[in-house]
């Protein structure tokens, strides 16, 4: 299911494969390293302020886990 939710909401800005575009790349090891599955969360849900960056308020804790 994770996958179906990546390519629906977050592929148009960070890429099939996570290579990044508009928004950062999630394949980058160094970027990896840095980013916790909290931090991934909490950005995913609420967004980062002046960034490119939206809110998904509206994903369940399930399809958040799902698209860790």
């Amino acid at each position: 299911m994770g996958g179906a939710l990546y390519r629906g909401n977050c592929a148009s800005c960070h890429g099939t494969d996570g290579e990044g575009s508009i928004g950062v790349s999630l394949a980058s090891p160094t970027f990896l390293a840095v980013a916790s599955d909290a931090f991934l969360r909490d950005t995913i849900a609420h967004g980062r302020p002046n960034t490119a960056m939206p809110a998904w308020p509206d994903l369940t804790a399930k399809e958040l886990s799902d698209i860790l």
